[in-house]
């Protein structure tokens, strides 16, 4: 894994995090473009959904993946409420602090998240491991979410991303990355590949 040599924040406050390192070059906006915008990759991309409503969190999150798939993404946030908390989850972060801890911990985090590891704030761990007792064990060659698999289901039942969009409240380009997305993790460049693969692995029915 990379050192800790440089830190992207997408923050509509525009707050800088407690306990990041001296020494460490920092891009702090509230923009998203901006960041997509850098000719340099960070070491880890600290996202910041507060303030944002659930449509444009993922929208963002998926942006800063596709154009970033090996970047790890850490959550800061106050948010503890349940379902935003596992909302944030499901999509491809790799670590959730909570606001209120401390500056040492948060210089921790960005530590381990850089050797591969997955910081969680204890509330946060909690929901965690219940989202995943509560998973039924299933093949996932893809390494799909499960927000994935339920757009490739919906797809592949003959469902149009206009459809998609409109039955779960999300822009037509929220879906669209959500597809693309599925389309690079399964190596696929269109629908019925990405169908017939997932038939194969089991993965929708």
């Amino acid at each position: 894994m990379p050192d800790l040599k440089s830190v992207w924040i997408l923050s509509r406050d525009r707050t800088l995090p407690p306990g990041i390192p001296p020494g460490i070059k920092t891009v702090l906006t509230e923009k998203v473009d901006t960041l997509l915008g850098q000719s340099l990759a960070p070491s880890v991309i600290i996202f910041d959904p507060d303030d944002l409503s659930p449509e444009v969190r993922l929208e963002e999150l998926i942006q800063l993946e596709v154009a970033h798939p090996n970047v790890p993404i850490l959550v800061w946030s106050a948010l503890e409420e349940r379902e935003s908390v596992m909302e944030l989850i499901r999509s491809n972060i790799k670590g959730f602090l909570l606001k209120k801890e401390s500056p040492n911990r948060f210089g921790e985090a960005l530590r381990e998240i850089c050797q591969g590891g997955a910081p969680f704030s204890a509330e946060i761990n909690t929901i965690l491991l219940e989202l995943v007792h509560n998973k039924p064990t299933i093949g996932n060659p893809f390494n799909l979410k499960d927000w994935e698999i339920e757009v490739l289901q919906q797809l592949s039942e003959g469902m149009t991303k206009k459809d998609i969009s409109k039955k779960y409240h999300r822009s037509v380009h929220t879906i669209d990355n959500h597809v693309r997305m599925i389309y690079a993790k399964m190596n696929v460049n269109n629908l019925g590949a990405a169908v017939g693969e997932g038939f194969r692995a089991g993965i929708i029915s």
